[in-house]
């Protein structure tokens, strides 16, 4: 069984880590840190809200999804899902008052089936 990444008497989280995993999850090209990569999933698209996300994960499919927020969970870091980032309200925006993600699902672009 693997280290939990979060310190518990500290509270402070091991990003290295998680971004580390997160990339053997997804893979390390999904998974974007810099400023340059980030900028458009960070801002509402007016352009009023900016976030603070550690980082934007691009999962392919639902197992990654999964994965992502087992993952997440298990280092008490929060998950702000984003599709378009085309709200309003700046609810797909990360606040920065805990150690957060985005969790982009646009790559889950494919109709499996039509019931």
């Amino acid at each position: 069984m693997s280290r939990p990444v979060v310190a518990a008497a500290s509270g402070s989280l091991d990003r290295d880590a998680l971004l580390g995993r997160a990339a053997a999850i997804v893979g390390a090209s999904r998974v974007l840190t810099e400023a340059s990569d980030t900028e458009g999933y960070q801002r509402d698209w007016r352009g009023r809200y900016k976030g603070e996300a550690l980082a934007v994960f691009l999962p392919a499919n639902t197992a990654e999804v999964a994965a992502l927020v087992r993952l997440c969970r298990e280092l008490g870091v929060a998950i702000v899902p984003q599709a378009g980032n085309t709200g309003l309200v700046a609810g797909t925006i990360a606040r920065g008052d805990r150690p957060c993600v985005l969790l982009n699902v646009s790559r889950l672009n494919r109709i499996r089936e039509v019931d």
